[in-house]
């Protein structure tokens, strides 16, 4: 009896923490709506009723925040280098050029202190926390405004 409890214990868990869908290139962003041409920048959310929104970068989803604060239940980073879904709160971000011909710069997600250090020095940017991109985003729209 104690077996069977623990084995269905143990289905309940794992069924709840199913991981999101991976990120896929021709998947559209919730905020721009605009084709994720590279899976390895995206983002996902999860909102407190669980549903999940995929955004093409990490400025995208901090854009879409400043106007919904409250929306995230749970936010997951593509580590750049080996395209895994990660916390948000575990990762480190590098500003740069993420499109060599328009020349849009956005943040790079890193899992690994070294691979986030190498990059920076790679482009001559900083390594930030998601408090800081959060941060940088404001501060944009405030640049844009005037206020």
């Amino acid at each position: 009896m104690r077996f069977a409890v623990i084995a269905v214990l143990g289905l309940v868990v794992s069924a709840c923490s199913t991981p999101p869908p991976p990120i896929h290139a021709g998947d559209v962003c919730f905020r721009c709506k605009r084709v994720i041409s590279e899976p390895k920048l995206g983002v996902q959310l999860i909102a407190t009723g669980g549903q999940i929104s995929t955004f093409r970068t990490p400025g995208c989803l901090a854009r879409y925040l400043k106007d919904h604060p409250s929306a995230a239940k749970e936010i997951l980073v593509t580590d750049y280098p080996t395209g895994k879904l990660i916390p948000v709160s575990r990762a480190l971000f590098v500003h740069a050029k993420i499109d060599g011909n328009t020349g849009e710069r956005d943040y790079y997600a890193f899992a690994a202190v070294n691979d986030a250090v190498g990059r920076a020095k790679d482009v001559t940017g900083r390594v930030v926390d998601w408090a800081a991109v959060r941060s940088a985003i404001e501060s944009e729209k405030l640049q844009k405004t005037g206020d």
